[in-house]
């Protein structure tokens, strides 16, 4: 729906053929460090996904973020760049916009 697998894939892929071509040479840690790039690559990401879904699971924080939402354009545009991975997932942990979102 946002592009959020796909850009996951093609990352990953990139990361993997790296990885293929140490491996094919010798490098034996190839694989480990494979996973650790990954890893680290989308840690911010999937936060801030865990907290999407935290809020989405409970109604009256997720109507509240919602009514923000839907009146803060700004705030709205930089959740839906975070999710479709257009710009990196530490904005939505930067403080001003989660006043933003959070804030009465």
């Amino acid at each position: 729906f946002t592009g959020e697998g796909l850009h996951r894939a093609l990352v990953s892929a990139e990361l993997a053929a790296v990885a293929i071509d140490s491996l094919l040479r010798g490098d034996r840690g190839a694989l480990r460090r494979y996973d650790r790039d990954m890893a680290a690559r989308f840690a911010t990401k999937d936060f801030v996904s865990r907290v999407v879904q935290a809020v989405v699971a409970q109604p009256p924080l997720f109507e509240h973020v919602a009514r923000r939402l839907a009146r803060r354009a700004g705030v709205r545009e930089t959740m839906g760049l975070v999710m479709g991975d257009l710009v990196p997932a530490s904005r939505a942990l930067d403080p001003r916009f989660l006043a933003g979102l959070f804030a009465p």
